[in-house]
């Protein structure tokens, strides 16, 4: 009787277990596919992004999908990108397509169905409603179809079409072309016609703004147009772009031209489209001059702008053996994301500073009232937070923090401070309290009992037995060796670094290199790598003198770096030895370069 219930049950077992698995097969065998829009509201000059992401296990390679027409829309661009990576032994590919779509008129239109078809999975999106607002931002409730070629745009927003033989053209133009080292420079982009503006222009080719830091001007949601004269003529002018240039280098550049795509849309029904046309500025070119001699004892690093520091902290009340921050703020123009932090009291008896990193950076244009007649500037504040570490108890200061600046409208150095900064440094616990609390007579000591003795023992003879393994090892095997307490010197570093660079199974090397080459920063540069973002890390490295490939070569070795030791990449022994010998030649050009000035001086 057993034997005949026993079989039917197995077999039920084995029938559960049998579709748990192909479940989990099928699970992993079906791809992922989502279809994401940025907006579901479009201003006039705003760009429709539409995303399709596919993840999978084992997919073979796909191209990109065909991107539906938008009533109302068109397609200005597709960009597609691939990327695998491992996942429990499996490799894992993650396709996304996207397409860009600007509006041409407003109303309420429909992204229609997008169907995927994969050999094992087929995906079939659905319709999504986005609305397109009038240039005013009110709404349009005109349901646009799909076989309006030549939509009516309403009368309210009827504007005149640029024909192919009207005059069009684009300028640009700077604030300056021969700014100092790190003087801020305003550069404009425009677009010109003589007949008016109705369609929209894309930009195609945009300058790599070597030698340069850029920031790009977020623009107007109406973007209104401008009329201006320009040789006698009249033209309607359109703002297309305008970004702040701060030069990191000196001498002679040019900055490439910049082009525009204008899209032959035509918004008078019955009327024939134009063609596209592609138009390119002239180049720009610029003479950056070197800042004056700084007067006597300016620090070698000199900021340029016009800055106010301000330092804000909680309390004054302070506890010993926890971490107290300080807020140093920076306001004013010039290249505030790419400011450097003032030099902090390092060597302090009172206190250690534990970190000093950027937590807030904004920039944006402002109106300066102080100038007559007032003018626009571009700047912002940006905020670093100092970790202090009281080492006594008592009262200790916070010296003041000085900043040097090069002010380009005045022509002379200016240096800002805070004030210095008391605090008293308290107990952490009270341990006076617990002294003066009357306390119960003290029990004699019971004899430990046997139990507790032999426990005792076997741990110390534990405890014996790992230290002499440990000892042996540490004479026996480079891996462990290298990871002793690590030497001070960058070139001690490196020393330790060449033992185990043949043995591909010592990890221990990228901890090596990655320490090498952030000593090596921190000591020719004199800020910690670890508080700055990677902008501020690149613009240290230029100003000491590293050149472009240089720079390049420090993140490339610190991000192999960090893929060796977090995500398990695994390098051939000559690939190890050549990103030694690149941080060996990092660490000689830093050098140099730090001691390039003090020979001149």
């Amino acid at each position: 009787m057993r034997t005949r219930l026993s079989i039917p049950l197995l077999l039920l077992v084995l029938t559960v277990i049998t579709g748990w698995l192909r479940a989990d097969v099928a699970a992993e065998a079906k791809p992922d596919v989502r279809l994401t829009i940025s907006k579901i509201t479009l201003t006039p000059s705003d760009t429709l992004n539409v995303t399709l992401q596919i993840k999978g296990v084992n997919l073979a390679a796909l191209s990109s999908p065909q991107w539906p027409k938008i009533p109302g829309c068109i397609l200005v661009d597709q960009t597609s990108s691939v990327v695998p990576f491992g996942i429990g032994g499996k490799t894992v590919t993650l396709f996304r397509f996207v397409a860009s779509y600007v509006p041409m008129e407003s109303g309420v239109t429909t992204v229609p169905v997008i169907e995927v078809r994969l050999p094992t999975f087929q995906f079939r999106s659905k319709p999504i409603d986005i609305k397109i607002l009038n240039a005013d931002g009110t709404e349009n409730s005109r349901r646009l179809a799909a076989a309006a070629a030549t939509p009516t745009m309403p009368s309210a927003q009827r504007r005149v079409d640029i024909q192919p033989g009207a005059e069009i053209k684009l300028s640009v133009e700077a604030s300056t072309t021969s700014p100092y080292l790190g003087e801020q420079i305003l550069v404009t982009y425009k677009l010109l016609t003589s007949r008016g503006l109705g369609r929209k222009a894309v930009q195609v080719k945009k300058p790599d703004f070597k030698h340069f830091w850029a920031e790009q001007l977020p623009m107007q949601a109406d973007n209104p147009l401008e009329t201006v004269v320009r040789q006698g003529v009249t033209y309607h002018q359109l703002i297309l772009e305008r970004v702040v240039l701060f030069p990191l280098e000196t001498g002679q550049f040019t900055v490439e031209p910049a082009s525009w795509k204008i899209l032959g849309e035509s918004s008078a029904p019955g009327a024939a489209a134009a063609e596209d046309r592609t138009l390119s500025t002239e180049p720009l070119q610029f003479n950056v001059r070197p800042l004056p001699a700084p007067p006597g004892a300016a620090r070698a690093r000199t900021e340029v702008g016009v800055y106010q520091l301000a330092l804000n902290y909680a309390s004054a009340k302070i506890k010993l053996g926890q971490a107290f921050p300080l807020y140093l703020t920076i306001k004013g123009s010039g290249n505030i994301r790419g400011l450097m932090p003032p030099e902090m009291p390092l060597d302090n008896p009172d206190f250690n500073i534990v970190s000093v990193r950027a937590v807030h950076a904004s920039f944006q244009p402002f109106v300066d009232q102080s100038h007559n007649p007032p003018r626009t500037r571009f700047g912002g504040e940006k905020i670093w937070e100092i970790l202090l570490y009281p080492k006594r108890l008592g009262q200790i200061q916070f010296p003041a923090v000085a900043f040097v600046t090069f002010d380009t409208d005045r022509q002379e150095y200016v240096q800002r401070a805070t004030e210095p900064v008391r605090f008293n440094v308290l107990e952490l616990d009270n341990p006076a309290a617990s002294l003066a609390d009357t306390q119960a007579p003290a029990r004699r000591a019971a004899a430990p009992a046997p139990v507790l003795v032999g426990i005792l023992i076997v741990l110390a003879a534990t405890l014996a037995v790992m230290v002499g393994a440990g000892v042996w090892l540490s004479r026996r095997s480079p891996t462990v060796k290298a990871l002793k307490r690590r030497p001070p010197s960058v070139d001690a570093v490196l020393k330790e670094a060449e033992e185990v660079a043949a043995h591909r199974g010592a990890d221990s090397l990228w901890d090596l290199l990655s320490d090498a080459l952030i000593r090596s920063i921190q000591e020719t540069a004199g800020v910690a790598p670890a508080a700055l973002v990677q902008d501020e890390l690149r613009d240290v490295l230029r100003r000491r003198g590293v050149d472009a490939e240089g720079v390049d070569s420090v993140f490339q070795v610190l991000n192999n770096c960090d893929e060796a030791r977090f995500a398990g990449v695994k390098y051939d022994v000559p690939e190890r030895t050549r990103m030694l010998n690149q941080v060996k030649r990092l660490h000689t050009q830093l050098k140099q370069a730090k001691s390039t000035p003090e020979n001149a001086s």
